[in-house]
């Protein structure tokens, strides 16, 4: 199963200011490639599918300025914006009711103040470092430690005050004996606010109990 380990990195983080200008960057591209998108559309012309819009912007400075891959996913995710409006606009037609109003075409992210997210797939992450229990991104120059071994992927969210680091990783399951695992028990949870919860089970040895919800009301208040 895929999971996530997370870092959040505020402007107090030296490593903040090599972040902010690829996600500026991002911005760029993303705007672009909606600006190409729209105006087909606008005109009645041909949307271009993903990869004649890669082809179409690759040469540009706005793709340019991101790692080869990282822009590529940029102009990916533009085109699932593009996908889901569509998808959205031919459910409206169906039952406006579903709807509070009209969906909307993406819309281009602020000129100045514009951030966007940032992908690295393990290909565009140093895998010497992967080796050392290190996150390096590919050209920015900041490293993040990892106690994670499989990494598929690494993603950098902006947010309005900083920026989170999510690195993507695979966890096989533990196996469990079979004689443990049995079909035919059951446990039941019954969740209340005094009594935060009643808990059983038909398993042979286990004891049905309580959990008093009241000393967390008084934390909480």
């Amino acid at each position: 199963m895929k999971l996530v380990e997370q870092h959040s990195i505020d402007r107090h983080d030296p490593r903040f200011a090599m972040i902010d200008p690829a996600c500026f960057a991002s911005k760029n591209l993303y705007n672009a490639s909606l600006y190409i998108l729209q105006q087909a559309f606008f005109h009645h012309d041909h949307v271009p599918t993903c990869a004649q819009l890669a082809h179409t912007l690759k040469e540009t400075p706005e793709f340019r300025a991101l790692p080869a891959k990282v822009a590529q996913w940029v102009i990916r995710q533009v085109c699932a914006d593009w996908d889901n409006f569509w998808k959205a606009h031919a459910a409206y037609q169906k039952c406006p009711a579903k709807f509070t109003g009209r969906p909307k075409l993406p819309h281009y992210k602020p000129k100045q103040d514009g951030r966007n997210l940032l992908v690295y797939t393990r290909q565009a992450i140093g895998r010497p470092a992967m080796k050392k229990g290190q996150i390096c991104p590919s050209q920015l120059g900041l490293t993040v430690q990892t106690k994670q071994k499989e990494v598929q992927q690494v993603r950098i969210v902006p947010h309005s005050s900083h920026y989170v680091v999510e690195v993507v990783y695979t966890l096989n399951p533990q196996s469990h004996p079979a004689h443990e695992l049995n079909p035919k028990w059951v446990a039941s949870l019954d969740l209340g606010i005094d009594m935060l919860a009643a808990v059983t089970s038909n398993k042979t040895g286990i004891i049905p109990f309580l959990v008093n919800g009241r000393p967390l009301g008084t934390r909480i208040n």
